[in-house]
């Protein structure tokens, strides 16, 4: 009993050194019910980095279980979430907005001021809407380009069309994908369009099956060039082996030679009977 009782004022002694500032941070995070905030990682608003921002800034929401202070928001938020939310949004934009924003009645009404601020008023959406899908309609593979470079390039054009209220799903951007593959890929689309279900296919998976004939064709087009290599390599040996049977028609003798025959053959042609050519002269004119 005596054990105990010593043990349990102890328990007493350490509970009552710990900080306040861990205290405070275990009561919140009892209101809450998720993570703690500084457990996570927070990104900072920049001009290009928006819709990136946006889906960071929602994990996080979601894994502290605040996001409903955004989404659908309301009345019916405490007010210990809300400020924890406005808390959180302010140490992700830069230190100008913090008073605009700090001055909101709610968490709701300070993201669509951002939202507001970044993507413009409806009309200006629309406007990049537009741009957007045009330039999803014209994408194409460049020069040398491999697969999952082309994936990661949709995917975020992808992305950046759903900030702005315009969603494409993964049917459009599959047969989007299917459509811009290059040439020497044909036969591995048609196969895929024959055996695979588009409605049911990811951008992912298709990414993964486009990759694999991409590793495949590779290997073939360098067993072609080594062997290329082998054949330049073998025909050099050869010339320089005979290259001695080249230079042998180039001797003196052999000019002479031929001068000499030809000569002959001309006298000859002269002395079988081949008539000279009539030379005029003034007697023989009439």
């Amino acid at each position: 009993m005596k054990f105990e009782g010593m043990l349990a004022v102890k328990i007493i002694e350490i509970d009552r050194q710990q900080p306040l500032e861990k205290k405070m941070s275990d009561d919140l995070s009892s209101v809450t019910g998720g993570m703690k905030e500084s457990s996570l990682m927070w990104p900072m608003l920049s001009r290009c980095n928006y819709s990136g921002w946006v889906m960071l800034m929602q994990c996080n929401y979601e894994a502290m279980e605040i996001w409903e202070t955004i989404e659908p928001g309301g009345a019916g938020v405490k007010r210990a979430q809300d400020r924890q939310a406005i808390s959180a949004l302010l140490r992700s934009v830069p230190n100008e907005m913090w008073q605009t924003l700090g001055g909101k009645k709610s968490i709701k009404e300070a993201w669509e001021m951002v939202k507001t601020m970044w993507l413009g008023a409806d009309r200006v959406k629309d406007v990049n809407a537009q741009k957007l899908s045009k330039k999803f309609e014209n994408l194409q593979f460049k020069e040398g380009e491999i697969f999952n470079d082309f994936g990661m390039h949709i995917s975020n054009l992808v992305a950046d069309l759903k900030t702005l209220s315009e969603t494409i799903d993964d049917v459009k951007v599959v047969k989007k994908f299917l459509r811009v593959v290059p040439p020497r890929f044909t036969s591995v689309v048609v196969s895929i369009e024959m055996f695979c279900d588009l409605k049911k296919l990811t951008v992912g998976e298709l990414i993964g099956r486009l990759r694999a004939a991409e590793e495949r064709f590779d290997e073939k087009v360098e067993q072609v060039t080594d062997t290329a290599c082998q054949l330049l390599l073998a025909e050099d040996e050869w010339l320089e082996k005979h290259k001695h049977r080249f230079h042998s028609g180039n001797k003196p003798g052999g000019s002479g030679t031929g001068n000499g025959s030809s000569k002959g053959k001309m006298a000859a042609r002269s002395n079988g009977g081949v008539s000279a050519p009539i030379k005029l002269t003034s007697v023989d004119a009439p």
